[in-house]
């Protein structure tokens, strides 16, 4: 239930669809088609997701939204009803409001968190601490319950966000005059009015018979005021992720591929040599090149450097030695609660264990996020496909439990999935716009 990016619905015992799905009233929502009108005839009102809550913390950072706490009310009842009333070997219900209200509603500091009793990230998690309770009572004791988040959470750094305007101090990125906003004026008048005025059933069609001004326009609403004529490497703001300007790959790049290692280790010694002001520490653990990451068909979709900050040592400022000289990069704008986000992920998340075959008292260590499926396929007894990333988190189980085994990637074989036509195309793409996962 509600895993992302799985439309349209597997044709399994029951699924429903995750935010990528059009709308509630999409084709492809649910397995059974029919399982969003059985479960409103039972009074549940299903929301797949809500919209960005910036406006709602600013109007009030202290008041827990009633549309979140409408959701996730409905999806618990979802959960109860479907495992009540179906056969299943596995319930999967994620529910992204702890993702959506830290983003927006994250305190100023750890001790405001503690010492407001009514925080809105406190009722949230009551209320997920209510939905659990109710779970365990409906489990009985050859089930295990495995609670996971993919990532952690924090307070947004203005560091992390400074590392364009660090590269445009060293060279590596150039903005444009002041005067020159209005190309930027444009390219959002292209994007505002095309999206009014042409059919929805045209859009992707004429964005790919004009792949590069598409892209052309898409890195102008995304890195702004960037003059890619002079820009060498230029870093995705909420992420941890480098690209080089890449002649023949970016629509603007200017960086030969000859020189292409040359800028990576640039950039990459350049990060690794910034430091906190105030305190001194380094910011960044480490910069490593795509296929130190990544393996597979796919790597050249991967930005080209990845970034593992010190979230413990970032703050608000960031110092480099650049050729003798100190550069300092200072905020841009006084943090407050609301407005745009205030929270962002760190890469830690959390997993807690519970019930049959279970070790109390284990603490694991080096735990991965693409470990849990290989992990649960293991404790259904199931073979481990030999292509799968992951590995079993066997250290979580008491001895003598069954020994892992590993099938053939012939072996493994997923259930057909329904077609989507070019109008969901459209749908989901700007459904996720929405969300704010795309431009």
């Amino acid at each position: 239930m509600n895993v992302p990016i799985s439309y349209p619905a597997d044709p399994i015992s029951f699924m429903l669809a995750g935010m990528d799905t059009p709308g509630l009233d999409s084709k492809g929502f649910t397995h059974p088609p029919d399982l969003y009108t059985e479960l409103r005839a039972k009074g549940i009102n299903y929301v797949i997701d809500t919209e960005k809550l910036s406006e709602a913390a600013r109007r009030d950072p202290f008041a827990f939204p009633p549309q979140v706490r409408s959701m996730v009310d409905a999806r618990a009842r979802a959960t109860f009803y479907l495992m009540d009333t179906r056969p299943w070997d596995v319930v999967m219900s994620i529910f992204t409001a702890t993702d959506r209200m830290q983003h927006s509603f994250w305190p100023a500091s750890t001790e405001a968190l503690v010492a407001q009793t009514a925080h809105p990230l406190r009722s949230l998690y009551q209320q997920l601490d209510a939905f659990l309770a109710q779970i365990l009572e409906r489990v009985d004791e050859r089930t295990t319950l495995l609670i996971v988040s993919d990532h952690g959470f924090g307070a947004m750094q203005q560091a992390v966000r400074s590392v364009n305007r660090l590269f445009s101090r060293t060279g590596l990125l150039t903005y444009r005059a002041a005067d020159a906003g209005k190309k930027q004026n444009w390219f959002d008048h292209i994007t505002t009015w095309g999206r009014r005025l042409i059919p929805l059933r045209h859009q992707r069609s004429l964005a790919m018979l004009l792949p590069g001004l598409r892209l052309r326009v898409m890195n102008e609403r995304k890195f702004k005021g960037i003059d890619w004529s002079r820009t060498k490497a230029f870093y995705e703001l909420g992420s941890c992720r480098v690209w080089i300007n890449l002649e023949g790959r970016q629509p603007e790049g200017i960086v030969p591929q000859a020189e292409y290692d040359e800028v990576c280790q640039e950039v990459r010694s350049l990060l690794l040599s910034i430091t906190d002001p105030e305190s001194g520490r380094r910011l960044v653990r480490s910069v490593r090149l795509r296929d130190e990451v990544y393996s597979g068909p796919h790597v050249g979709m991967a930005a080209d450097l990845l970034v593992d900050w010190d979230h413990d040592a970032a703050g608000d400022q960031v110092r480099c030695v650049h050729e003798g000289k100190t550069i300092d990069i200072k905020p841009e704008a006084q943090k407050g609660a609301g407005g745009a986000w205030v929270g962002n992920h760190r890469p830690l998340g959390i997993l807690i264990a519970y019930g049959a075959g279970v070790k109390p008292g284990t603490r694991l260590e080096g735990a991965r996020i693409f470990d849990i499926s290989p992990t649960v396929l293991h404790r259904q007894g199931l073979p481990i496909p030999a292509d799968m990333d992951g590995r079993v988190l066997a250290g979580l189980f008491a001895p003598g439990g069954d020994a892992v085994t590993h099938a053939s990637p012939a072996a493994a074989t997923a259930p057909e999935q329904p077609e989507i036509d070019e109008a969901e195309r459209l749908q989901i793409e700007q459904r996720l716009r929405d969300l704010g996962y795309i431009d």
